[in-house]
């Protein structure tokens, strides 16, 4: 075993990056990296890093929420060019892309995106939950935010320009959250405490989107049912599942933001299975994924699941009552629901640790768990 790093240097370089703040060791063979990396890795902290993970046979990186490193994907390769195995047990699945775009390896496993349904599904609250048979369809569209980003951003200009923002029939809240509380929140004050808009690809999309910044800036709208401490992760679900039972069409950007079109820019495959997505399905949402993400259409379609709209001309033209009783949408509806039940329930509740394990067990590795 190497020993130029030790743990808790390894602990200190993690700091980097406010995410960074769990490491779970299983033995000398096997690390499991309890963090998102969402930052690139500094140049003075990638080589101290890899020789400290270069001490495992398999290194897992888990529970991921995004993935925009690149410096993470040439540490993989090197990784697996030295003979390791890696193991990604998350749900944002575009990055798998990304990475097999560069590297042609059985020694990378990535969590198939089955087990990202049904993560996305427990998470959401919804299991055993039963909603009144009677709950009407009250309201049209439904479209929450609550942080920013260059993709929900796009979403609130496209709502705007459809005269859609303060319709009645709507549920839309868009909370332009601020840590310290500041408003307006202008590009700048953005660049400075949102790493995301201090990419160029997002200033980019912003700019050829034509999202019209200087309103945003000072624009909120928060519905009373919005109107508590959204940190309250019991009450949001609740929350959100009485709002999707009575919303007719649902608009999904939160689960992808794809901000760059080159399919060799990391920022082109962002794309995760969340509750985002299985709200609007058991809650029989029509839904639009809007920016269009290919990737995460493909992942949907490839799984069976049917989508309602090519653009989002095709969303804004087709948003009426008449669309959503249609004996067509009713019949998606329907399926879509279904198939996604079908598959959760096939799969084991403990999914990330039988799922994990059974990796690990089938790779001839001696190692044995804490």
């Amino acid at each position: 075993m190497m020993n130029s790093v030790s743990k808790n240097q390894i602990e200190e370089i993690y700091r980097f990056s406010n995410k960074f703040n769990n490491i779970t060791f299983l033995d000398d063979n096997v690390i499991v990296l309890n963090d998102s990396f969402y930052n690139e890795i500094p140049d003075e902290h990638y080589q101290p890093l890899f020789e400290y993970l270069n001490q495992y046979d398999i290194i897992v990186f888990a529970y991921s929420e995004h993935w925009h490193s690149v410096r993470i994907k040439d540490m993989v390769s090197e990784l697996i060019d030295l003979g390791k195995y890696v193991i990604f047990s998350n749900f944002t699945f575009g990055y798998e892309y990304y990475l097999r775009k560069f590297i042609n390896s059985e020694r990378l496993i990535y969590r198939p995106i089955e087990y990202s349904l049904l993560a996305a599904y427990q998470s959401s609250s919804l299991k055993n939950k039963v909603i009144d048979s009677n709950f009407r369809k009250i309201k049209l569209l439904k479209y929450f935010t609550y942080n920013r980003g260059a993709h929900k951003d796009y979403v609130i200009q496209l709502l705007k320009d459809n005269n859609q923002l303060n319709s009645s029939m709507n549920l839309i809240t868009y909370h332009n959250f601020d840590a310290n509380g500041s408003i307006p929140r202008t590009l700048d004050d953005l660049h400075t405490h949102n790493p995301m808009y201090s990419k160029w690809e997002h200033l980019q999309f912003i700019k050829n989107n034509k999202i019209d910044m200087k309103f945003l800036s000072t624009y909120q709208k928060i519905i009373n049912s919005e109107n508590f401490n959204i940190q309250n992760q019991t009450q949001q679900r609740e929350n959100l599942m009485y709002a999707h039972a009575k919303s007719m069409f649902n608009i999904i950007s939160e689960a992808h933001s794809p901000i760059n079109s080159d399919d060799t820019n990391v920022f082109h495959y962002t794309a995760s299975i969340t509750s985002k997505t299985i709200f609007p399905i058991l809650m029989e949402n029509v839904f639009h994924i809007t920016p269009k993400n290919e990737i995460f259409e493909k992942a949907l379609t490839n799984l069976g699941f049917k989508l309602y709209f090519d653009s989002d001309k095709d969303f804004f033209t087709n948003l009426n009552t008449e669309y959503y009783y249609s004996k067509n949408t009713q019949s998606i509806l329907k399926h879509n629901k279904k198939l996604l039940l079908d598959i959760v329930e096939s799969l084991p509740g403990n999914y990330s640790e039988k799922w994990l394990y059974s990796i690990i067990d089938s790779i001839p590795v001696s190692y044995t768990y804490n």
